[in-house]
């Protein structure tokens, strides 16, 4: 705010957590010190560098056969819209599922899941299969440090024991440290 003044605000290097309800306050001086203040949200958007990847099953299906088909978008801010169309038709019925990579993304979609455009739109505020067998064997890793006399605290796919950051590697079925930048962010 170093170019700021009296009338002007002039902020740098913003970031999403600048987006809010900015307000400005104007005081009359004595004797009568009429107030009147007036707020403005602002957005500071987040446009991904990369257009989305469309992948499909097979290149070749018989009538009546399901079709899948993923279309991938990078993390926005807000969150992109996704407009299907088949054969230049928009289709606004289809269903769309939403992977996240963390928890502050799926936060986010929560949080804005009333913009999203389309009849079908689903958002569960739950974890994957795979999320939750992570998670249990999170809390049961917990249990066994606490009977150690150690402290255990599982957070969102990892685990805090006696102030060091662990997460689950599902391939090799271990703990790995996690790496400082990781547990800093959450």
């Amino acid at each position: 705010m170093s170019r700021s003044n009296s009338t002007l605000v002039t902020l740098t290097d913003v970031k999403r957590e600048t987006s809010g309800e900015f307000k400005c306050e104007v005081s009359a001086d004595a004797p009568r010190f009429h107030t009147d203040i007036r707020a403005a949200n602002l957005l500071v958007a987040d446009v991904p560098t990369e257009g989305p990847v469309l992948r499909t099953e097979v290149q070749e299906k018989s009538i009546g056969a399901r079709i899948k088909a993923n279309c991938t978008t990078p993390g926005s801010f807000p969150p992109m819209n996704i407009t299907w169309f088949i054969n230049d038709v928009q289709k606004s019925n289809l269903l769309i599922i939403a992977k996240v990579n963390n928890w502050q993304e799926k936060m986010l979609i929560m949080k804005n899941k009333k913009n999203l455009k389309g009849s079908k739109k689903f958002i569960e505020d739950d974890m994957t299969s795979m999320e939750r067998e992570i998670q249990w064997k999170l809390r049961q890793i917990a249990r066994e440090n606490r009977a150690m006399r150690k402290t255990a605290k599982v957070m969102y796919q990892k685990i805090i024991i006696d102030g060091e950051g662990w997460k689950w590697n599902p391939v090799d079925e271990v703990l790995v440290r996690a790496k400082t930048d990781e547990r800093a962010k959450n």
